[in-house]
């Protein structure tokens, strides 16, 4: 034997000692470092689709809570020609009044036949006194007095206000149809109560209106809750109906058997008073014996929705890959040792490098996924094991970048509508305006616009879109287009708008969107101001001598509704320095404290008052910061816009 052979044996024989211990001792830290990236990509992918199917419930409930408020104004407008027949009639009360009994007899059906045109879940009207008789009913006439009864009650002590009178969850056989019944009391001209005009919805034929949008939709169970009849019971789920996945695509009536196990009494209640009280969010609860995610949202009238997704739906593409990662380390760990054996110098000399290659590929891939960056791909091409490891770890953080590219779109669509923000100088044609606008989310459906005329005329205009998110930026910058277009070819503010109502609302038909807006136009040279209100709430003018509040108002249909409406110009003379003009959105006065109460409408005139001495844009901050004070730890619901002229002194 040579020398040459001599010293490469005793080269094997001191590297394979070593190199077979070093095998031995990874091969269990190869399966531990297997398993606890599986754990990692598992708890990530489990967090990403919670928060994806939370989304899909707040999605669920934002469309139907703009259907309910659709059902609303279309009971507030069968209200208002009530009693606009009514006082045509002289029908003065409901009490022996056999005109009352006939007016109703023909209205009735013609305000059911309007809104069948425009809604198909609408199943009835009814009128009924305030002691909960039922005076006249359309079309069907058997109508049971435990469903008036609720709202009487109710509007008793507040006739403006619309009561939602939502069926027991308690359903004992299977049926078609799911009823809910809102109601409104009908007063004369002189305030005194006529009856109780209602609605009855299927809410099965309105559900199926309203898809859900979600990669997960069809592993999906989806619940509607009721608000039950004992909501401290964490065995029981108030549930109206359900949509079985993958077996039924439809919205069904059904008992819903589910018996949480004790030790989830905590989830089971917080899904409960989430429901009741119209907050978000998601749990981890067993379903059938599976672990599952369970992601609720309830809406403003007592409904709510529950999305049920088994764990193991999510996790199926990557359930086998925790052994075999490990397996496959091992694997590749005993094929070097076996190679470097075999091959001592060439693989010492040449091969090393590109062995150690894909793991230290790995090694970098892993890093980058655990401080957050779910783009990173093993790239690297190669026909063995190592390749099965590449392609399961890219198909890991395949799913979680998706998530990311959403968000990141969100960012652009926020920095897009930032830039239709007016960009003023505290001085505008001689006017001091100050402009202030806070969304709720990334991007929102509040529009505040200021326009310089020509002839010393200032044009500022504010806007409310109804609902939150893409679908509403979207929608303003549609109004702020169509407004700023019009404007520069016709200043008249009542067919500017009639123009405007008439291009939104052949667009918009059927969709169940509308948007409330006023614009007014100051004249610096006679001290006089022009607006047209389109369903927004009345601007306030502020007296610097007089310290009076004015309410700017005057008729005006929302845009989008009725593209033949007329708007109506209101004019004023006599704009003195030192009076104030604020124009603002209902997400100012209907912010909610922790407590549950309002802003109101009487804080924003205090504060215009106490501090009308201060500049246009002081007076918009000072309003935001006792705005955000008031409602404290409370989430932000809606957007808050807020727009001050200051003729200045």
């Amino acid at each position: 034997m040579g020398i040459r052979s001599k010293f490469l044996l005793i080269l094997v024989i001191f590297s394979v000692v070593p190199l077979l211990g070093y095998y031995l001792i990874n091969q269990r830290l190869f399966e531990k470092f297997g398993n606890e990236i599986f754990q990692i990509a598992t708890v990530l992918l489990l967090q990403t689709t919670a928060k994806e199917l939370q989304v899909a419930s707040d999605n669920y409930r934002v469309n139907l809570d703009r259907e309910f408020s659709v059902l609303e104004r279309h009971l507030h407008r069968s209200r208002d020609t009530i009693e606009a027949r009514a006082s045509q009639a002289g029908i003065s009360s409901s009490e022996g009044e056999h005109g009352l009994r006939l007016l109703l007899s023909k209205q009735l059906p013609f305000l059911f036949e309007q809104l069948r045109h425009y809604r198909d879940d609408v199943v009835s009207l009814h009128f009924c006194s305030m002691d909960g008789e039922i005076i006249e009913s359309y079309p069907d006439p058997a109508v049971s007095r435990t469903m008036a009864q609720p709202i009487t009650e109710t509007l008793f002590t507040d006739s403006s206000e619309i009561v939602w009178i939502v069926g027991d969850a308690a359903v004992e056989e299977p049926a078609e149809a799911l009823v809910v019944t809102l109601g409104q009391q009908v007063v004369n001209e002189n305030g005194n109560s006529l009856g109780i005009i209602s609605m009855s919805v299927d809410i099965m034929a309105l559900l199926e209106q309203v898809k859900p949008v979600s990669s997960w939709a069809q592993y999906t169970h989806s619940l509607l809750l009721g608000g039950g009849s004992d909501q401290d019971a964490s065995s029981h789920l108030p549930v109206l109906a359900i949509r079985s996945a993958p077996h039924r695509e439809r919205w069904s009536v059904a008992r819903f058997g589910f018996t949480p196990p004790p030790s989830y009494d905590q989830e089971i209640s917080a899904l409960l008073k989430g429901q009741q009280y119209g907050e978000t969010g998601y749990v981890r609860i067993p379903y059938k014996g599976e672990p599952a995610l369970w992601a609720f949202s309830g809406t403003r009238i007592g409904l709510g929705i529950m999305n049920i997704l088994p764990e193991r739906e999510v996790l199926f593409k990557i359930a086998r890959h925790p052994g075999r990662l490990g397996k496959w380390l091992s694997l590749d760990s005993l094929l070097i040792v076996s190679m470097v054996v075999i091959f001592m110098v060439i693989v010492a000399a040449y091969r090393s490098r590109s062995m150690l290659e894909p793991f230290f590929q790995m090694i970098s891939a892993f890093k980058r996924v655990s401080s957050g960056d779910f783009s990173a791909r093993l790239g690297f091409q190669a026909k063995d094991e190592r390749q099965m490891v590449a392609d399961a770890f890219n198909s890991m953080t395949e799913q979680l970048e998706e998530g990311i590219r959403m968000r990141q779109g969100l960012a652009v669509a926020e920095e897009v509508q930032h830039n239709f923000f007016p960009q003023i100088c505290s001085a505008v044609n001689g006017l001091d305006i100050g402009v202030r606008i806070s969304y709720s989310e990334e991007t929102g459906g509040d529009y505040i616009d200021v326009i310089e005329g020509g002839d010393e005329k200032v044009c500022v205009v504010v806007g409310d879109v109804v609902g939150h998110g893409i679908g509403a930026a979207l929608l303003m910058a549609t109004v702020r287009a169509l407004v700023r277009g019009r404007y520069e070819v016709d200043t008249n503010l009542a067919s500017l708008i009639s123009s405007v109502n008439e291009r939104l609302a052949a667009d918009m038909e059927d969709t169940g969107r509308f948007v409330t807006l006023f614009i007014l136009e100051i004249d610096t040279r006679t001290s006089s101001i022009s607006w047209v209100r389109a369903g927004h709430d009345p601007a306030w003018l502020l007296r610097r001598e007089k310290k009076t509040l004015t309410n700017l108002g005057g008729p005006g249909l929302i845009l989008g509704l009725d593209g033949t409406f007329q708007y109506k110009l209101n004019e004023m003379s006599g704009l003195e320095p030192g009076d104030t003009i604020l124009i603002g959105t209902d997400g100012i006065w209907e912010t909610s404290s922790p407590e549950g109460e309002w802003f109101g409408k009487q804080r924003v005139e205090q504060v215009l008052q106490e501090h009308s001495d201060q500049s246009a844009l002081q007076l918009c901050d000072r309003l935001i910061e006792e705005i955000d004070r008031f409602r404290g730890t409370q989430r932000q619901e809606d957007d808050v816009s807020v727009a001050i002229v200051k003729v200045p002194v």
